[in-house]
């Protein structure tokens, strides 16, 4: 909820539905980002509309940091600590509206979620527990990537790897240095980048790049002569998993010998 107008808009709702609730976030937004509050001075407003609204239940405030910063850079850290600490000192503002014993404090990057963690564990409340959640849906299968590269990668804490590929048949070499293969962009999702090749077959090296995309087709370009014949299986990493995920409603599992054990149903 980041408006007095949304907040209007639950009002009717559940004033023609007196038997209703609805649980509440408050969103905190920045400008020329996505949704979410810009002023601080209305978070108040919207929750005294939504705490005198029947069925209205405010739990917290949440907010999206994803998209914040460009990259790990001192500017990036500063500037995602600072969006960080105003969805907590709207969280203060929110407090007395939230008559549960717990408040809730979220937000949802897959990106700089150690920098999340970092900044709310510092949160307190007198007159509440806090549940602080995490909504990064990037850590289920990392990727290759756009998250390969922000990530948290640190050599003192764990690091995430990579679980998602697209393999692809080669279908065709017509020049030394081209090959392609039978995936494209129904079935990978290119919005970040490019698929990148990781292997081929189980364990075989390669070195090339995917530039260009058809539907259907992807064109592996590189130093193919020794390394691929037709028919390889060309593992290849992706880039942000959730245009992939998009893709496919069913996704094999497989084992450290690529051995189908088990499928994954996607609800995205």
């Amino acid at each position: 909820m980041d408006s007095i107008s949304g907040a209007e808009i639950i009002e009717k709702v559940l004033l023609e539905n007196p038997s209703g609730c609805l649980h509440l976030l408050l969103e905190i937004g920045y400008p020329a980002g996505r949704g979410g509050i810009r002023d601080l001075d209305e978070v108040k407003k919207i929750a005294l509309r939504l705490a005198n609204t029947p069925g209205a239940i405010i739990r917290g405030v949440t907010g999206f940091e994803g998209i914040l910063s460009g990259g790990r850079t001192p500017e990036g850290y500063a500037e995602m600590e600072v969006f960080c600490q105003r969805i907590l000192n709207a969280a203060d503002l929110v407090s007395e509206y939230v008559d549960r014993p717990e408040i809730i404090i979220s937000a949802g990057g897959s990106a700089f979620f150690d920098v999340v963690v970092r900044v709310f564990t510092q949160y307190k409340s007198a007159t509440h527990k806090i549940r602080r959640i995490l909504r990064s849906g990037g850590y289920l299968s990392f990727d290759h990537g756009l998250y390969g590269r922000v990530s948290p990668q640190g050599d003192s804490s764990p690091s995430l790897k990579p679980a998602i590929e697209v393999w692809g048949s080669i279908l065709t070499q017509p020049e030394g240095d081209l090959a392609l293969l039978n995936f494209g962009k129904r079935d990978v999702g290119i919005d970040v980048d490019n698929p990148n090749p990781v292997r081929v077959g189980h364990d075989g090296a390669i070195s090339a790049c995917i530039p260009k995309l058809n539907d259907q087709h992807a064109y592996l370009v590189g130093k193919l002569d020794s390394s691929v014949s037709l028919g390889d299986w060309v593992a290849c990493g992706i880039s942000h998993p959730c245009t992939t995920f998009d893709k496919w409603r069913i996704f094999p599992v497989i084992d450290d010998n690529d051995k189908v054990v088990d499928y994954v149903r996607t609800y995205f």
